[in-house]
């Protein structure tokens, strides 16, 4: 009789890679490659543990100079305060052979928003990067901090997901150290209170932010008010980056909008135009006219729309009755042109006085500022229309309906004048 044979866990075959040596997986900086020097800095590639790191360490002669030590730290605890993933990473600092002491980063692939901006990109890639770099800036403000050089060589953009990373923390502050106090930055970039001042400050930020996007070709043509407001006098800038972000999120929703409406209005405008065209043909244009029994016999009613269905009709909204001297009936018939003119002019004035409306004209004079239009501000294209249905109904007990055909067209006519203005002002305003 065999015996079973039970699998312990000793013989168990063990899952995993093949054993064999790895080339480059070692605890200590190898393949050091100086990048860039700076004034008082040096810039190294380095690999541990399989991957590329940035190391930031003093030049020589400052290496045992107590005040650039000290800002080498400044800086190093700057970057450890931060955590965000637009943001360099910094995992430590230490002592590197061959190097110094050294600000351990991580090695960011890439190339500056400097060098990305000489290639042609879309308005959305752009506007995606402003996004990141603008979440980048207010995570490092809510930590209390003000970048002070921010500028296109210190905003990298990784070759793989063109994400947004901001470098080179070595002239940031915050208001507890109290140490090295020193106006800095980059001209062309920085402000002119943070060139004369010692104290940080967001709008400083804010200033460079506008200079940076004022050099991107879609956000300086798209966003040019709000660029605009970044780059004035600190009193007026803007308070924090969050504001600058709700500027760009409504213009954004505006240009959104107008894009939408730019669709939807010639559609409207030609609706209109039809509707002017066909009302004298239209039963539906005219209300019902009741004959005054001492009208004429041989004026016959064009319009087969009952009483009751032109009453309901009319909006409850329109307008008040004409006053008391809008042209009797009984007026002899050698005056009847005379009357039929007046009524016009009445009529006229009447549709211009309520047509547009206060509210809506001052939305069209502020449109391109603060406001949009809704749906329920176009619909308010058609009150001009009601306004005319309800002064022919006031006016039906005094004219015939051939009459009134002649003062409904005029004033269909210059309804549709005013419609053409303000289509002509919204065009003007979406132009600018």
């Amino acid at each position: 009789m065999n015996k079973e044979r039970h699998t312990t866990h000793h013989d168990a075959v063990e899952s995993g890679a093949v054993e064999q040596s790895f080339e480059g997986v070692s605890t200590q900086f190898t393949q050091l490659l100086q990048v860039a020097a700076r004034k008082n800095t040096t810039l190294w590639k380095a690999k541990r543990y399989g991957r590329w790191f940035m190391l930031k360490a003093l030049k020589a002669e400052f290496a045992t100079d107590v005040a650039h030590q000290q800002l080498l730290v400044k800086e190093f605890n700057s970057l450890m305060a931060i955590q965000h993933p637009c943001v360099v990473n910094c995992y430590g600092m230490e002592q590197v052979q061959g190097v110094g002491m050294c600000i351990v980063m991580e090695y960011v692939e890439g190339e500056t928003l400097q060098r990305w901006l000489e290639a042609e990109h879309s308005a959305d890639e752009e506007g995606r990067i402003v996004n990141k770099l603008l979440e980048a800036v207010a995570g490092i403000h809510q930590a209390g901090m003000v970048h002070r050089d921010l500028k296109h060589e210190n905003v990298m953009i990784t070759r793989i997901g063109n994400n947004v990373k901001i470098i080179d923390f070595g002239l940031a502050d915050t208001d507890d150290y109290a140490l090295f106090k020193q106006p800095a930055g980059t001209k062309g970039y920085v402000s002119k209170e943070q060139s004369q001042s010692s104290v940080p400050d967001v709008r400083n930020d804010i200033y460079s932010l506008g200079a940076i996007m004022e050099q991107m070709p879609h956000t300086a043509h798209r966003y040019h008010k709000v660029v605009k407001r970044c780059l004035t006098d600190i009193d007026n800038r803007y308070e924090s980056v969050e504001q600058v972000q709700t500027a760009i999120h409504a213009t954004a929703m505006r240009r959104k909008a107008w894009r939408n409406t730019a669709i939807v209005l010639p559609v409207l405008a030609a609706i209109v135009a039809t509707l002017i065209l066909i009302w004298p043909k239209q039963s539906s244009g005219i209300p019902s006219i009741i004959l005054n029994p001492s009208m004429p016999t041989d004026t016959t009613v064009t319009n087969t729309t009952d009483a009751t269905d032109a009453t309901n009709s009319v909006p409850s909204a329109a307008p008040e009755s004409p006053s008391a001297t809008t042209p009797p009936a009984t007026m002899p018939a050698n005056n009847r042109a005379e009357t039929i003119e007046k009524a016009k002019i009445e009529g006229e004035k009447i549709l211009r006085a309520k047509f547009p409306s206060r509210e809506f004209a001052h939305l069209l004079d502020t449109i391109s500022s603060r406001n949009y239009m809704t749906q329920n501000d176009w619909n308010k294209f058609q009150d001009g229309h009601h306004i005319v249905n309800k002064y022919i109904e006031d006016i039906k007990g005094h004219f015939s309906s051939t009459e009134l055909t002649d003062i409904y067209n005029h004033l269909g006519i210059v309804n549709g004048n005013i419609i053409k203005e303000l289509y002509d002002k919204y065009n003007q305003k979406v132009g600018e």
